[in-house]
């Protein structure tokens, strides 16, 4: 089968193994300090990007099979280019310097062009198409970047020179150049990815031959659908700005890769999210869909708790040895999320279960009290919140902390994130508890797991 759910979870791990790789490479082409700061100029494209899927966003791949390509794609497109431009104009208020702005502005056109065209695939069912090409991307990103050891950090330089016109060599000293050569590398990458993907829909895109009006839909479906993920995204990436904020950019960059060995794993409990999403849509079996859920649940956490384990067993000097020395505390920081990371290995299976079941709102309602309460933990553990100077008679300034025991701005973070997730499976959980029969989970646990002792060859059911 080519949109085999098997094949798309090992193209999955390929490409997180990949980008792993990519990122071990400009973590020690720029230390923590640079990966903070590259951390922080693409989380606020993603940021811009996810406000662009509003209307050009998950919801594509439905209207595409209602609609014509005339009415939805131009639309679309347009949407996507307003959104940058209004970034554009955001980031130079901000005092981004211009050569990263033009260059931010095209990695953001080619990414969301990607993914209107994944869109176009996901309509068409060419699942398969899609993921050579996400993997295909990442493996550029490593040859480009590759180009640094083979040539010295002038690269960028060389690389950007014959297109000054896209790419300016002049760069503001304010952020390091590195920072900018790589930003240069990753939007040549996505822009050839890109051009590849609309040449094999050049039959399918010849249908785009004029613009007629879209319909009502696209907005309210983009809306609707696209929502619960923009607050997902915030919860997932809102501590790296409080982290760059309070603790400084190569705390960031520390912290931006813990949460990516984070994202690494979180590929497990998608992915099986994923293929449970597949197999629940048109079930109406009831009996059918609690054992799925009950089956991924556990699945996921099991898999995911082992590989946790086998992260936390690596000494410490061999992340030092992979990423450099400035992520001497890279093990520690990965730690103290490792129950953010099982929180959200149960949640995932719980929340593709209401997407499949169409339940917006709910998933909306979780995502949003979740991002609420981690908010409302990281001001609460914020020691600055509870400092208040006082003057003595001689006027010199004490300050007095109100909290019996002093948690400094990380360990305050760090519990603020963990508190978060929590909340995201508690208020999944809840929403589907009632689904279940009293004592199905636990009964169903138990046999499964005595169904898989007493197996010669352990059969997990996976698929």
């Amino acid at each position: 089968m080519k949109n085999s759910p098997v094949k798309t979870f090992g193209w999955q791990l390929i490409k997180a193994i990949t980008a792993g790789s990519v990122v071990v490479l400009y973590s020690r082409l720029l230390g923590s300090e640079g990966r903070g700061k590259l951390s922080i100029l693409l989380l606020d494209l993603q940021l811009i990007l996810m406000v662009s899927e509003l209307v050009a966003g998950s919801a594509l791949a439905n209207l595409l099979i209602r609609y014509s390509q005339k009415r939805i794609l131009p639309t679309a497109w347009i949407s996507l280019l307003l959104v940058l431009f209004i970034g554009y104009r955001l980031g130079m208020y901000l005092n981004i310097p211009q050569d990263f702005l033009h260059v931010l502005f095209l990695q953001g056109m080619f990414l969301g062009g990607l993914n209107i065209q994944y869109n176009i695939y996901q309509a068409n069912e060419w699942i398969y198409r899609r993921n050579p090409l996400q993997w295909g991307l990442e493996i550029i990103k490593l040859c480009l970047l590759g180009m640094f050891f083979v040539f010295g950090t002038g690269t960028a330089e060389k690389i950007s020179t014959p297109m000054a016109g896209l790419f300016p060599t002049k760069i503001d000293l304010a952020i390091d150049p590195n920072v900018y050569g790589i930003l240069a590398i990753l939007a040549l990458s996505s822009g050839l990815i890109w051009l590849i993907s609309v040449w094999k829909t050049r039959g399918y895109l010849k249908g785009v031959n004029g613009f007629t009006l879209p319909p009502k839909e696209m907005f309210q479906m983009g809306l609707g659908s696209q929502l619960g993920h923009v607050l997902l995204f915030l919860l997932y990436r809102l501590p790296l700005w409080f982290v760059a904020s309070r603790c400084g950019s190569a705390q960031a960059g520390v912290f931006a890769n813990a949460f990516l060995m984070a994202d690494t794993l979180w590929v497990f409990a998608n992915s099986f999210g994923t293929i449970l999403h597949s197999r629940i849509l048109g079930r109406e079996n009831h009996l059918f869909r609690m054992n799925l859920v009950a089956r991924y649940m556990l699945l996921s956490a099991l898999g995911t708790l082992l590989m946790i384990l086998g992260i936390i067993m690596v000494p410490n000097f061999v992340f030092v040895g992979i990423f450099g020395n400035d992520f001497s505390g890279l093990k520690e920081n990965f730690i103290l999320i490792t129950p953010a990371i099982l929180c959200l290995a149960l949640s995932a299976p719980l929340g593709h279960y209401l997407h499949a079941t169409n339940r917006f709102k709910t998933l909306i309602v979780s995502n949003a009290v979740a991002v609420l309460i981690f908010v409302m933990v990281g001001f609460v553990l914020d020691p600055q919140a509870y400092e208040y100077r006082l003057l003595t008679i001689d006027n010199t300034p004490r300050t007095m902390v109100i909290l019996g025991i002093c948690i400094d701005h990380y360990h305050g973070l760090m519990i603020a994130v963990n508190t978060g997730f929590f909340a995201l499976l508690a208020m999944n959980w809840f929403a589907v508890k009632p689904r279940f029969r009293k004592g199905f989970r636990w009964n169903f646990i138990r046999r499964y797991v005595k169904s898989m002792a007493k197996s010669s060859v352990p059969r997990l059911y996976i698929f």
